[in-house]
C-alpha cells in the first residue's frame, strides 16, 4: 500500500508503525545486552578477541592457554626481577602502554573483571565502518568479577598473587612518580599555564 502524507489517516498508521518499529528496535537492543552481560557473569568472553596469552573456546565455554602464555610468565617474571617496562616491552614487541596493560590485567592471576561499560549502542557508525564507542568505569555495585583459573578451576592462575600484587605495585608507584616529576618540572617553567599573545 501508498500512504499518502497529507492525509490524516494515514498520517497517523505512518506514525504508529515508526513507534511500535521504535519500540521493537528498543526491546531487541536490550534483550542483546542482557545476553551479553548474562554470558559475562557466568564467565564467559564477550568480546573479540581475549587477551594475549589466554584462549577461549567457545563451543565448549571453555578457557585456556595459548603457547604465548610462556612469554606473558617470563615478561611478569622480568619486570618482578627489576627489569624497565621498556625491557619487558621490547621482550614482548609491543609498546610500552600495551605491555603495561598487559602487566595489570586481572586475567594473568586467575580473573575475569568486567569493569568497563559502554553508555548507550556500544558500536557506532562512521563513515560507514563500525567503531567501538569509548568505554566508562562501572560503579562498584555493577563490576562483574568471575574466577576462571586458578583455585576450584581446572587450570591454575598463570601469575601467582605475589609476583602480581608486587609488579602492580611497582607500576602504581612508577606511576605516581613520573606524575610528581611533570608536576616538579611545571612548577619550575616560567609563565606555565599562562597564554601570551
Amino acid at each position: 500500500r501508498v500512504y499518502n502524507t497529507h492525509d490524516p489517516n494515514d498520517k497517523l498508521t505512518l506514525t504508529i508503525l515508526a513507534a511500535i518499529g521504535g519500540y521493537e528496535k528498543d526491546v531487541l537492543k536490550r534483550r542483546m545486552t542482557n545476553g551479553r552481560e548474562e554470558r559475562r557473569r557466568m564467565g564467559h568472553w564477550v568480546g573479540s578477541k581475549p587477551p594475549r596469552g589466554t584462549s577461549w573456546d567457545k563451543p565448549n565455554r571453555a578457557w585456556g592457554y595459548d603457547p604465548e602464555a610462556d612469554l606473558i610468565s617470563k615478561a611478569f617474571e622480568m619486570y618482578h626481577e627489576g627489569a624497565t617496562l621498556g625491557q619487558v616491552s621490547a621482550f614482548l614487541g609491543m609498546p610500552d602502554i600495551s605491555a603495561r596493560r598487559i602487566l595489570t590485567h586481572p586475567i594473568y592471576r586467575g580473573w575475569l573483571v568486567y569493569d568497563e561499560e559502554c553508555k548507550g549502542a556500544e558500536y557506532k557508525s562512521i563513515n560507514g565502518r563500525q567503531v567501538r564507542r569509548r568505554m566508562s568505569k562501572r560503579p562498584p555495585e555493577k563490576i562483574v568479577r568471575v574466577r576462571i583459573f586458578g583455585e576450584g578451576c581446572p587450570l591454575p592462575q598463570l601469575i601467582t598473587n605475589e609476583v602480581w600484587e608486587s609488579v602492580n605495585a611497582r607500576l602504581n608507584r612508577r606511576g605516581r612518580e613520573h606524575t610528581r616529576a611533570r608536576q616538579i618540572t611545571s612548577e619550575h617553567i616560567p609563565y606555565s599555564g599562562f597564554l601570551i599573545s
